[in-house]
């Protein structure tokens, strides 16, 4: 894990700017998340925070840890379900710089089946040509990437083709995902203020819950169903 995390490091141009990175009100690494329009401010703490430069401009990019595997899934941000991670960008992008991914990390040494690359981040790169060669110098080489971008068979050094499974926001569609992130972190504080609480988790949610014995919806009656939406495309943002 350790290894792979020094690997990608040196196939990057991207360097750490902070570990653990707190933000919220006083002394902390970087300011509140600010909810428009609502009066909450979003405390927290960043796993990791890596940045560059290119093409004139600062770039930043979020790894969020995790022990277990975790998908990034548009239909859960969609559905108001994994705002977390693009939050975090919400945060460095109110500081002042640009988004350049968002990923989850898997913390694992051990694997339940051989995976061809168990460390591949998970999460949106930015469709820069400049920020996908700062992210992995060896990106467009042939050699498979960390990244979750994925190159087609046609492809060459010079002339790359991405496969349509490539996870690739556009400059806009980062700054589109992360206001929709945050009108929906607006309408959960609205809820909670206006007193709702009704049950209706999203499926999955009580899988680990160490309440079931007590809970009125132990049989899982009502649960939520996924969307299947995405965050862009038809019927998109």
């Amino acid at each position: 894990f350790l290894t792979e995390i020094g690997r990608q490091f040196l196939r990057s141009e991207f360097s750490n700017l902070a570990v653990e990175a707190e933000f919220g009100m006083g002394d902390r690494t970087f300011p509140a998340a600010e909810i428009p329009g609502s009066p909450v401010r979003l405390h927290g703490k960043i796993d990791r925070v890596d940045v560059a430069e290119a093409d004139g401009h600062r770039f930043a990019r979020v790894i969020d840890y995790k022990s277990g595997r975790s998908e990034f899934s548009q239909t859960a941000v969609r559905d108001g379900v994994k705002l977390q991670l693009l939050i975090y960008l919400c945060v460095l992008r109110a500081a002042g710089w640009r988004p350049a991914g968002a990923y989850y990390f898997p913390v694992r040494d051990r694997f339940d089946r051989p995976e061809k690359n168990p460390y591949r981040l998970q999460g949106p790169t930015l469709w820069e040509f400049s920020v996908l060669k700062a992210s992995d110098r060896e990106i467009f080489s042939g050699e498979e990437s960390f990244l979750p971008v994925y190159l087609k068979k046609e492809s060459t050094p010079d002339q790359p083709v991405l496969s349509a499974r490539s996870a690739l926001f556009t400059p806009e569609q980062f700054d589109r995902a992360l206001d929709f992130v945050l009108e929906k972190a607006k309408e959960g504080v609205d809820a909670v203020l206006a007193g709702q609480a009704e049950i209706s988790p999203y499926r999955g949610a009580c899988a680990y819950c160490e309440f079931k014995g007590i809970c009125q919806n132990y049989k899982g009656e009502h649960l939520r169903a996924p969307s299947g939406k995405k965050l862009f495309g038809e019927d998109g943002i």
